[in-house]
């Protein structure tokens, strides 16, 4: 697991005592990925640069280091995984060589537990979509590729209300076809 690692012993055991901290993690987070050997994995990489990187000295307990630094790779798994889902759709999408990590499909919904559980349950990012009307999937796919709110706006020619409106409309339009 980090064989090629440069930890020290103390480090190592360090990973080694908190290896099931992934696992809660994905259990608390991430209930829909905790199959997914490959979002385990991350998160194990996760644990390990934080192990390289905590120092004692902070006054934080490992545990709460650790935990946003497993999130956090997990998290751009998730981001990989699925723009090379988007990639596939035929949907203009904005090639913006510059936008590092855009966001996923369930970061641009509002905080709503049971769309965000849908989602990780298996509705793919392809089958949302296609649900979307021309302008949703628009401003859906500018969403995916990174461009925040205000950058939409000059993009497609609509106001801050009507895109945020226009995304509701779109969570909505999944939520109504699940349910």
């Amino acid at each position: 697991m980090y064989k090629n690692w440069s930890l020290t012993s103390e480090q190592r055991k360090r990973v080694e005592d908190n290896i099931r901290l992934v696992w809660h993690v994905m259990h608390r987070y991430y209930p829909g990925l905790v199959s997914d050997e490959d979002a385990f994995q991350e998160g194990c990489i996760g644990l390990c640069n934080a192990a390289a990187r905590f120092k004692l000295e902070n006054g934080v307990a490992f545990s709460t280091f650790a935990v946003p630094c497993i999130r956090t790779r997990v998290s751009k798994y998730l981001k990989r995984k699925y723009r090379d889902q988007c990639e596939s759709l035929d949907v203009e999408s904005p090639a913006d060589d510059s936008i590092a990590d855009p966001v996923t499909f369930i970061e641009m919904l509002p905080s709503n537990t049971d769309i965000e559980n849908q989602v990780l349950s298996g509705i793919t990012i392809k089958a949302g979509m296609a649900k979307l009307d021309k302008t949703q999937k628009k401003i859906m796919s500018c969403k995916l590729g990174g461009m925040k709110v205000p950058e939409i706006c000059k993009k497609i020619g609509r106001s801050r209300s009507g895109v945020f409106h226009r995304l509701k409309q779109a969570k909505d339009t999944i939520d109504e076809k699940e349910g």
